[in-house]
């Protein structure tokens, strides 16, 4: 089934400023392991304007 997003998801949502970005990002963000399952690049393709990629060390890096 493919997976249609409101149109209006994000009329509601609560933002805060991420530093001096200009970024508004939402107060709450959705964090996953590995994806959303399906072919990425065709699921999330309709909604490559609306998603921001970040990325976090899960682990002990090491020194520095």
């Amino acid at each position: 089934m493919l997976y249609l997003a409101s149109k209006h998801r994000y009329h509601t949502l609560q933002y805060r400023c991420c530093g001096c970005s200009g970024f508004r990002l939402p107060v709450i963000s959705l964090g996953i392991w590995h994806n959303f399952g399906g072919i990425l690049c065709v699921d999330l393709e309709p909604y490559r304007d609306d998603l921001i990629i970040s990325t976090k060390a899960g682990w002990d890096e090491g020194p520095g």
